[in-house]
């Protein structure tokens, strides 16, 4: 009962150091993804997303192998469990946002938030 308040505790506090920081940073329109802006990088970014949701599939299918839930397959072998462990690091790190060359925490980013709800492109 205590590892679950303690995990509801962090979970709380990352919601809340996220709300912080979207509240205190504005979002860059001037930058692109990889050198792609507008609908290059919407395009850029299901691509992306797309090669990520195949791997989170093998994933799962090499879990549903080692725990032994996929019919007609045996024990899995050592090395499935590696390679299972080695693809969730992968996918943890290709699902994390870049840096921005525009705005960084060490270049001290842009801390603007407009008065009003509408934001305009350049972000005012």
């Amino acid at each position: 009962m205590v590892r679950l308040a303690w995990v509801t505790f962090a979970g709380g506090v990352v919601i809340v150091a996220l709300y912080v920081f979207g509240t205190q940073h504005a979002p860059s329109y001037t930058f692109g993804l990889f050198g792609q802006r507008g609908a290059h990088a919407v395009r850029l970014k299901s691509q992306i997303a797309t090669g990520v949701l195949g791997l989170a599939l093998v994933q799962l299918l090499l879990a549903l192998w080692m725990y032994r839930k996929l019919p007609g397959l045996g024990a899995a072998p050592r090395p499935v469990g590696r390679v299972h462990r080695s693809l969730g690091a992968v996918l943890f790190l290709a699902t994390l946002p870049g840096p921005s060359p525009n705005c960084s925490l060490a270049a001290n980013c842009t801390r603007h938030v407009p008065s009003s709800s509408a934001r305009t492109l350049d972000g005012s």
